[in-house]
């Protein structure tokens, strides 16, 4: 979280770790305030706080790596338009991430959704989640972070085969997030309950897969446990 990213509990965290531990991050959706992550944002302020934010992320993972002699993939949403044109604002994100001082870290944009759960309710957004957005990515060979519930929500928006869209991503992506989806909204479903279904064809990927089913670290992470169950017990005899 952004609090989180500014406190001292970054620094406790380093102390307990071991070099057989495997990470990746996460950067905060949010910003204080009541604010969205956006570090080419017009505003002033949002641009300013963003930037840190990404600074100070990205400095925490290469602590990490240091301590574990690893990679640390960091994923990020980049959600907001600002109403520019998308090849131009794509232009100026990359740019960012690809040459800013406040960049020190590799920073893996995700596949979104159309209707994204922002603030406690479902906000349309235009960005790294349609057919422009994959003609881009494979015209300037730009890696991503490839979340397969997302995948399947933004293809149905589209009325697209989410696993045609799937051959053009699959290359550029390096990070994957696993949960099952239904429509064009019903996110972060426990594997094989939803329109997916099957997630044999992830499995042999390079990249690290983290399972992203909602809540599922209630009930001391019951809901991580049980997919995990359920891939082993389903793709054991070929993928695991």
């Amino acid at each position: 979280s952004y609090k989180e990213v500014f406190s001292k509990q970054l620094n406790h965290i380093l102390k307990k770790i071991n070099s057989s531990d495997n990470f990746s991050i996460h950067m905060p959706d949010y910003l204080h305030g009541n604010r969205i992550l956006d570090p080419i944002s017009d505003d002033k302020t949002t641009r300013h706080d963003s930037r840190q934010t990404i600074k100070r992320v990205t400095e925490f993972a290469k602590e990490l790596e240091f301590r574990i002699e690893k990679n640390v993939p960091i994923i990020a949403s980049f959600s907001q338009t600002n109403g520019r044109k998308k090849t131009q604002l794509l232009d100026d994100l990359f740019s960012f991430l690809n040459h800013s001082r406040y960049v020190k870290h590799k920073i893996l944009p995700q596949w979104l959704p159309v209707y994204a759960w922002y603030f406690g309710g479902s906000v349309k957004i235009d960005l790294f989640n349609s057919i422009e957005d994959i003609e881009y990515l494979k015209k300037n060979s730009l890696a991503i972070c490839l979340d397969i519930c997302h995948l399947a929500l933004s293809a149905n928006f589209y009325n697209a085969n989410w696993k045609i869209w799937l051959k053009h991503l699959k290359p550029i992506s390096e990070h994957f997030h696993l949960a099952d989806s239904q429509g064009t909204d019903g996110e972060g479903l426990q594997i094989g309950t939803g329109d997916i279904k099957d997630f044999s064809i992830f499995l042999d990927t390079r990249g690290m897969k983290i399972i992203e089913v909602w809540q599922a670290h209630l009930n001391e992470g019951y809901g991580f446990m049980n997919a995990i169950d359920i891939l082993y017990k389903k793709y054991k005899k070929n993928k695991l």
